[in-house]
Parts: structure tokens; C-alpha cells; sequence
């Protein structure tokens, strides 16, 4: 009788490894994703616990509601519509609110707020807008609506319970403003 032996084992060829980049963050869902043009850089600073999104002006489509870590708060709701558009929010404190709404191709806007109960509302609709608020204190609001292209904004407010509305309607328009 002939012993039997053990079936050979068979070496697969090696499977060449490619390292795989991660998403920075994870994808839109499909239906999101098919109807809106979205690069947003948005950056939280923040220990936050956010409660649902508030709505950010009158433009349609879906809210980007930004995500926090536990703590102190914090809320921001973002919406974007077009191309090339790029948000960037810094929050600290607690208490912060923020809702952005961003209509048009290549507008910019940098949001910053540090200390308690700050507000910030922007409206962008047009094109190559750019609007920088910075807000520390408590108590702060600010508004900047920009209707038209090519306009700048800037809102600077430091201290308590000061309140700041610039809009913005035509083309070409620069405006300034800083509380102390």
C-alpha cells in the first residue's frame, strides 16, 4: 500500500500593498453629494457638544452641521452652494452660535469667536466674496450679508454685548468695521 502524502500547499503570488489615503472627513451621503458642489475647510477649536442645526439663511438644500468633541456648547451650521467657495471656523469658549450660508463660486470667509455667548450670522451670495469676522467677550453679535461680487467684509469686536451689521448689496464694496 502506498503511503499517502499530505497535499501540497499552494503559494498565492504577493499581493502588492498600496497604502490607502484616509478622508479627511467622511463622505456627504449620496443624495447630498450629487446635488452640491461643497470644499469646505472647517476647522473646530472646540471642546463642543453641538444640538441640532439651525437653519443659515434662506438658500435651499441641505445643512453641513459641524461636528464637536464633548463640552462646552458650541453650534455652527453651514450651508454652500457653487464652486470653489471656503469657510473656515474657529470657536472657543462657550455658548458660541455661528450659522453660514454661501451662495455663488469662490467666496471666502474666516469666522473666529473666543469667549462666551458670541453670535455670528454670514450671508454670501455672488461671486469672489470674502468676509472676515473676529469676535472675543461675551454677549457679541455680528451680520454680514454680501449680495453682489467682489465685495469685502470685516468685523472686528472685542468686549461685552457689542452688536454689528454690515450688508453689502452691488459689486466692488469694502467696508471695515472694529469695536473696542
Amino acid at each position: 500500500m502506498k503511503a499517502r502524502t499530505a497535499p501540497r500547499p499552494t503559494t498565492a503570488p504577493p499581493i502588492a500593498h498600496t497604502p490607502t489615503k484616509r478622508p479627511l472627513a467622511p463622505p456627504l451621503p449620496r443624495a447630498r453629494r450629487a446635488s452640491w458642489d461643497v470644499t469646505a475647510l472647517l476647522t473646530l477649536l472646540a471642546l463642543a457638544t453641538l444640538p441640532p442645526p439651525a437653519t443659515a439663511g434662506d438658500l435651499a438644500g441641505p445643512e453641513l452641521p459641524i461636528a464637536g468633541l464633548p463640552g462646552a456648547a458650541l453650534m455652527a451650521a453651514v450651508r454652500q452652494r457653487g464652486d470653489g467657495n471656503t469657510l473656515a471656523v474657529v470657536q472657543g469658549g462657550r455658548g458660541q452660535r455661528l450659522s453660514a450660508a454661501q451662495q455663488g463660486s469662490h467666496n471666502q470667509a474666516s469666522l473666529t469667536q473666543d469667549g462666551a455667548a458670541n453670535g455670528v450670522d454670514l450671508r454670501q451670495v455672488g461671486n469672489d466674496n470674502e468676509a472676515s469676522v473676529l469676535q472675543s467677550g461675551r454677549g457679541n453679535s455680528a451680520v454680514v450679508e454680501q449680495l453682489g461680487d467682489d465685495n469685502g467684509a470685516r468685523i472686528e469686536q472685542h468686549g461685552h454685548d457689542a452688536h454689528a451689521r454690515l450688508t453689502q448689496i452691488g459689486n466692488g464694496k469694502r467696508a471695515t468695521l472694529i469695536q473696542h
